[in-house]
């Protein structure tokens, strides 16, 4: 009885490793990318970023009348972590979800291509180690504000 005991509770501690360390991941970066831009003299919610390095797989402006009469809330962001025990995102898939629920990949944007000029010219400046800017441009990457102003540029773009 101590035996299956044992083996259980192992296999609980690995359930919940796995289950919490993205979350505990996205709380950790949350914390330090806080602390930093304070540092710096900036908020999350004030630093911009660049939408030219977004790779669009569908002819732009959209020709499709289905595509051309997307609406932000047809829109959703999927992203694509390389690790389930260290997870790390690796890019953010834009995906345009249509009434009926099939779903369509629109534009992609990888973690490397994604820039954030502020933390560039602080890294310049020695201000932030080559660390930093990437545990801050990670949380920035998977942060809520900053899919939504992705989506809303993919909109912008498909009806130009």
């Amino acid at each position: 009885m101590t035996f299956y005991r044992s083996v259980v509770l192992v296999f609980l501690f690995f359930s919940v490793s796995f289950g919490l360390s993205r979350w505990l991941w996205v709380r950790y970066l949350h914390a330090f990318t806080r602390r930093s831009l304070r540092r710096l003299g900036y908020h999350a919610t004030e630093l911009k970023y660049s939408f030219e390095e977004i790779i669009y797989l569908i002819a732009l402006p959209a020709t499709d009348h289905l595509l051309q009469s997307a609406t932000v809330e047809h829109m959703h962001i999927v992203v694509d972590y390389d690790s389930l025990l260290f997870p790390s995102a690796q890019a953010l898939r834009v995906v345009f979800i249509d009434d009926h629920g099939t779903k369509q990949w629109i534009a992609f944007l990888s973690f490397d291509r994604f820039h954030i000029p502020v933390l560039d010219e602080a890294y310049a400046l020695d201000k932030l180690t080559e660390a930093e800017m990437m545990k801050i441009t990670t949380f920035l990457f998977l942060h809520p504000n900053t899919h939504d102003g992705i989506i809303r540029e993919v909109v912008r773009k498909m009806r130009a």
